[in-house]
């Protein structure tokens, strides 16, 4: 049983997490760098490397956004850094499951930025495998990895095989209420953008505007209720790349 001091200290990690996740979507960079940053410093005090890693996960969700916010490569180099840390630290205290999935994760986000679709779809693989290995995870959490590997096989030439992976991760997070709704809106709309696109590329145009219409109203609600318009800046570069 944890102490009453534990029990406190895992309360204000959360807490602190919660808020570096939030202030993200926000777009509210310095901020969500500074309670992720005070969160990570939480977990390693308390030998909890574990959580130490799947903050820097968040972390480098930051790099990435500042990245697409400037322009500016270098954020993408020190994202790709951050992820070859983590994936030490995974290998030096032996660590499997969902935080090693984690840095395997961003690292195929960093070869999809990269345009080796081919190697960013080994990454997604390699994460997707190692997701479960330990416990069950959320089934959002499972849409996500598969949302990832979808996307990646899409862009590879494996059209089939990726819209399919994405059809499956949609049905997953439609299925599942326990979500937040920001959590929900965020997962889902991310989905419905890579199908929208996956299915304009094998010329489906009315799958693509069906997947656009429904991602729209998720955004709008992102962005109007939640004060996060990350995901319609998306859409709108979406819907202007596929001229519809």
């Amino acid at each position: 049983m944890l102490s009453q001091e534990e029990h406190q200290n895992n309360k204000a990690f959360d807490a602190l997490k919660e808020l570096g996740e939030k202030a993200a979507e926000r777009g509210e960079y310095t901020e969500a760098l500074t309670a992720l940053e005070q969160a990570m410093i939480m977990a390693v005090d308390a030998h909890n490397f574990q959580e130490a890693i799947n903050v820097l996960g968040h972390h480098l969700h930051i790099y990435k956004a500042l990245y697409q916010k400037t322009g500016n490569s270098a954020y993408m180099e020190l994202f790709f850094s951050d992820t070859q840390t983590g994936l030490h630290l995974t290998k030096e205290y032996g660590i499997q499951g969902q935080p090693k999935s984690v840095m395997q994760l961003r690292a195929g986000d960093y070869f999809l930025f990269k345009e080796q679709y081919e190697k960013a779809a080994e990454y997604y693989y390699e994460a997707h495998e190692e997701l479960n290995k330990t416990r069950k995870e959320a089934p959002e959490t499972e849409a996500e990895y598969l949302g990832h590997w979808g996307n990646a096989e899409v862009k590879s030439g494996k059209v089939a095989d990726g819209i399919a992976k994405l059809e499956q991760a949609l049905k997953t997070v439609k299925n599942n209420r326990n979500l937040r709704d920001f959590h929900h809106d965020v997962i889902q709309s991310g989905i419905l953008l890579r199908l929208a696109e996956g299915y304009n590329t094998i010329g489906q145009l009315d799958k693509t505007l069906l997947f656009m219409k429904e991602a729209e109203q998720l955004v709008t609600r992102l962005a109007t209720q939640h004060k996060m318009p990350n995901r319609k800046t998306q859409w709108e570069e979406l819907k202007n790349k596929l001229g519809i």
